[in-house]
């Protein structure tokens, strides 16, 4: 039986999920979905293979399959907390 991978932050078990990633490039906010990663159950971390890091960089230096285009609003953070 195969071990089960840990979370090398908390030590959590990783599945395998399909999960989002935002990236914020150039003053653009992009967001690819269904990515294929591994999740730590515990804390949330996200895994991503070399080969899903590629597919990302490519497609944001090419613009390719552009699902949609939706605003995002931009908020500031007050001064004093």
């Amino acid at each position: 039986m195969k071990e089960k991978e840990k979370c090398q932050f908390c030590g959590g078990i990783l599945d395998h999920k399909k999960t989002n990633v935002d990236l914020r490039v150039n003053n653009e906010f992009i967001i690819f979905e269904d990515v294929p990663a591994k999740v730590c159950g515990q804390c949330g971390e996200k895994y991503f293979s070399a080969e899903v890091y590629t597919i990302i960089e490519e497609r944001v230096k090419k613009k390719e399959d552009v699902k949609k285009v939706i605003n995002v609003p931009v908020m500031c953070f007050p001064v004093s907390v």
